[in-house]
């Protein structure tokens, strides 16, 4: 936003000069008319002398009033009829009154420019408290409305699981389920927005633990099949995650951190890891492939499943770049004896093209979408009809 009533500032402009130069030209011309100095008063010359201390300060002041010193002095005669020349005297005198005049008014002139540039400067500092202060009252109130919206989706009834079946890809036996949550309340949208958005108003390790606790309440498994959770790192490292394995019953959790979220101190992450694994849990890294943090968190955290990234798996049938990437990383989970699991699958094609890579475990709509766990019809063996021929 401009700054209001910016203050005047001292230009060099060549009108202005050229200004001043006419006034000076206009007095001396006057003076030749009138008959020389005994006739004419030197009144004209003050003008252009103050208009150049305002102007120019000091300097200028000093440049205009020598000018018109010479031309109200030797250059204009006491009488222009006679020929006669001024008195040295009278014309010294003049243009050391000029010169006083010119520099009494540029002290003055710097004055009053100073008040008003502080007071300019006073002005641009009030403007930008006053919007900063509208921007913060404005962002108050939009993390107020988001914080009463993200604690609506904390009620209970407000949230729902769903699970999506991990399938072995060799004989299409569901090896276990991952929770997602769905939340039923406007505005309809991806749930991880609604993570991001409890994230930005200190709400997210609240919700997670929320959806862990629910989720951990509905997955009435058969037995052997695992339950595999989303967690930020946060999440995992909070006393309440901590609590949940405490007072969960033994069962084969997984829990799944993405490298979306950063670790800043992965040693903070030793005493959950430690406790998850404790109680029978494993730890999974998601999102793999898609960026060297997934790698770092890999490396740092020595997790027992590593998922790989959906836009990897995407095409795996008929993109050499994405199959080459895929076996390089099928390749260091054999290494680090963990298990590959393969997200998003969606066709037939990408599902052969994984198998033939060795891919162990699978997930995607084309193998069975996230449903409510009684519409999944799991048996005691944890098959599930027609899943994977």
């Amino acid at each position: 936003m401009p700054s209001p009533n910016p203050p005047p500032t001292r230009s060099g402009r060549p009108w202005l000069v050229a200004t001043l130069a006419v006034f000076l030209a206009l007095g001396w011309a006057g003076g030749i008319l009138l008959g020389g100095a005994d006739r004419f008063a030197p009144h004209w010359f003050y003008g252009p002398i103050l208009l150049g201390a305002s102007a120019f300060g000091f300097r200028g002041a000093a440049a205009v009033a020598a000018a018109a010193g010479i031309l109200a002095g030797p250059l204009l005669p006491a009488d222009v009829a006679a020929g006669s020349a001024q008195p040295v005297t009278d014309w010294v005198s003049r243009l050391a009154w000029f010169l006083a005049v010119g520099q009494a008014m540029a002290l003055v002139m710097g004055r009053r420019l100073h008040a008003e540039r502080q007071l300019h400067q006073s002005r641009k500092t009030v403007t930008a408290l006053t919007e900063r202060l509208w921007q913060q009252h404005a962002e108050d109130g939009v993390r107020t409305r988001l914080e009463a919206r993200v604690r609506r989706a904390l009620r209970g009834d407000r949230l729902r699981i769903v699970f999506q079946p991990i399938v072995d890809l060799r004989d299409g036996r569901v090896r276990g389920v991952e929770a997602l949550s769905r939340f039923d309340l406007e505005p309809r949208r991806d749930p991880n927005l609604w993570f991001e958005e409890a994230g930005r108003v200190g709400l997210g390790v609240e919700l997670e633990i929320l959806a862990l606790r629910t989720a951990l309440r509905k997955a009435d498994l058969p037995g052997g099949l695992f339950l595999s959770v989303n967690l930020s790192p946060a999440g995992m490292c909070s006393p309440a995650f901590m609590d949940v394995l405490a007072e969960a019953e033994p069962r084969a959790l997984v829990v799944e951190t993405t490298e979306h979220q950063a670790v800043d101190d992965y040693a903070t992450m030793a005493a959950p890891l430690e406790a998850l694994r404790a109680s029978g849990g494993r730890l999974a890294v998601d999102d793999a492939g898609a960026g060297f943090a997934s790698l770092r968190h890999i490396l740092e955290l020595g997790p027992e499943l590593i998922k790989l990234d959906r836009e990897l798996v995407r095409h795996v049938d008929d993109d050499p770049a994405r199959r080459a990437l895929a076996t390089g990383l099928i390749a260091f989970a054999e290494e680090l004896g963990a298990s590959i699991v393969a997200e998003g699958i969606q066709t037939e094609a990408e599902l052969d093209a994984l198998r033939a890579l060795g891919v162990e475990l699978g997930q995607g709509f084309f193998l069975c979408r996230p449903l409510p766990l009684a519409e999944l019809a799991l048996d005691e063996g944890g098959h599930m009809p027609a899943l994977v021929g």
